[in-house]
């Protein structure tokens, strides 16, 4: 730690020359309350989206015993006709393996479509290096709707952090139009 500090290094989401001991912080959660942030403060002034961040729901219950299911980022949107449509975001900070979700995250947002009747659920990684969106539908299960991987780069083109980010979702609406 004192060597950063006297040779003014900074940690990187990508690897260097200079070893260091990574374990600071739980990057997974300091990932996803940066992006909760940032994506409440994107939309503050847009009334038709609401974040309220983090929501739980019981999935599993023996009378006995319940298992409960939390959503790292759930975003609402409203339309004009005042129906209601839900994404899940699910923040990742470690990468994926060959930029391919791995088995666990796809069970896990299925879960998550069903679970808030949602028609997509994001895993969200830190932009790295040749990583590109991807997204797909479950086989069988439309009412499972699509998962997709987004990659968000964290730092403006002067390398000060980003003020705004746009929801994975509006992006795929906007190409779409």
């Amino acid at each position: 730690m004192a060597k950063l500090i006297l040779l003014q290094l900074n940690p990187q989401i990508h690897s260097g020359e200079e070893k260091v001991l990574a374990i600071f912080f739980d990057m997974n959660a300091l990932w996803e309350d940066w992006l909760l942030a940032i994506y409440r403060h994107s939309y503050r002034n847009d009334s038709t989206i609401k974040i309220p961040g983090k929501k739980r729901k019981t999935f599993w219950d023996t009378g006995h015993y319940t298992k409960v299911i939390e959503s790292d980022i759930l975003i609402e949107k409203i339309a004009v006709d005042g129906q209601k449509e839900t994404v899940v975001l699910d923040a990742k900070w470690k990468r994926p393996v060959g930029s391919k979700p791995a088995d666990a995250d796809l069970k896990q947002m299925f879960v998550y479509n069903m679970m808030w009747d949602s028609k997509e659920a994001w895993l969200v990684y830190p932009q790295i290096n040749g990583t590109t969106e991807i997204c797909g539908n479950y086989a069988e299960h439309t009412k499972a709707g699509m998962m997709g991987m987004t990659f968000v780069d964290i730092f403006e083109k002067n390398m000060n952090l980003i003020k705004d980010l746009e929801l994975p979702h509006l992006k795929m609406e906007q190409v779409e139009t």
